[in-house]
């Protein structure tokens, strides 16, 4: 268990573990971080903070981790959605927050600030240079009904989503009182990706260390939308 100044938090954290990538060639969650798989690594950061950890996957996994439930989507084709959908019906809290199980540097601070009186929104995103991170953030159980619906019509896109819902979007220069954005928000989309986070690991203390921007890497978020729904 890693302990943390921040006081228990009243939410269930899901962990997205979507399976292996095209780009990646094998299942992120279990790539290895010193002695611990990624997705072991992430769980730990968050063990004693929340209510419930639960991980939503297509199919359940076979990781033992101790005192993590595995939910399998509801939807199983609906990539990252499908897995916050699973979690957020599977949830004994009325609201989540989500992380996807290929950013290894969770921050409690910022997860905690997310959902701290964030009752009146169905999901609140941060956001950075331009671009939301709706896989770092929070969801409610006020949101499931349109999700529902939203997957039902064959349609997937997050962000897509939650311009139909009532988003907070947080600005950049609040997620910067609370975090780097260029660790907390870094994900391995590519074998280099993965390759540059083992060597940032073999020089500093991966808890402490800021991780260097990778050009090789491009943004998995959409740009911020704007006060008008956007277009499918």
């Amino acid at each position: 268990m890693v302990y943390c100044s921040v006081p228990a938090i009243s939410a269930t954290a899901v962990v997205l573990a979507g399976g292996s990538s095209s780009r990646m060639g094998r299942d992120k969650a279990r790539l290895r971080i010193g002695d611990k798989t990624l997705l072991e690594h992430i769980t730990e950061h968050m063990t004693g903070l929340f209510e419930e950890i639960l991980v939503a996957a297509p199919a359940e996994g076979d990781h033992d981790i101790p005192g993590i439930r595995w939910v399998r989507d509801i939807y199983t084709a609906a990539g990252p959605l499908g897995g916050i959908h699973g979690g957020l019906t599977a949830a004994g809290t009325s609201r989540i927050f989500v992380s996807a199980c290929d950013m290894p540097f969770f921050e409690a601070e910022l997860a905690a600030f997310l959902l701290d009186g964030t009752d009146a929104y169905d999901a609140v995103v941060p956001c950075c240079q331009g671009f939301t991170e709706p896989l770092f953030a929070v969801y409610a159980k006020s949101a499931l009904k349109k999700m529902e619906e939203y997957l039902r019509s064959g349609r997937r896109s997050v962000n897509r989503f939650l311009s139909r819902v009532n988003t907070l979007y947080v600005p950049e220069h609040e997620v910067r009182r609370r975090a780097d954005p260029g660790r907390v928000f870094f994900n391995m989309n590519t074998p280099g990706d993965y390759l540059h986070l083992l060597s940032e690991i073999r020089q500093r203390d991966v808890q402490a260390a800021p991780l260097r921007s990778i050009p090789s890497s491009s943004p998995r978020s959409s740009a911020i939308p704007r006060k008008s729904p956007m277009a499918e």
